[in-house]
């Protein structure tokens, strides 16, 4: 069964479709310049929004003169707070 329209001509479908395409076009135009970038590979971003570099993570996990506790807190002082990614990351 077809929407009744009302008296809606081709002009007023059409102008619609215009707004409606160019209110997406803009939106997408604002998205693209509020900065959101592709993500950088390899980066964790922790809880203070700094980034933190899996190189880093690595450089503590392989560290051999640290305990457990000690590599933990490390993580903690980069700005990881999740207890469970900490846990994932020292597997």
């Amino acid at each position: 069964m077809k929407a009744w329209h009302g008296n809606m001509g081709s002009e007023d479908k059409g102008q619609r479709r215009l707004s409606w395409a160019g209110g997406l076009l803009a939106g997408l135009l604002a998205l693209g310049f509020t900065g959101c970038g592709p993500p950088v590979a390899n980066v964790l971003v922790g809880a203070n929004g700094e980034s933190i570099r899996l190189s880093t993570v690595d450089a503590i996990y392989l560290n051999p003169e640290l305990t457990p506790e000690e590599k933990r807190q490390a993580l903690r002082d980069l700005g990881i707070t999740d207890e469970s990614l900490i846990d994932v990351l020292l597997q």
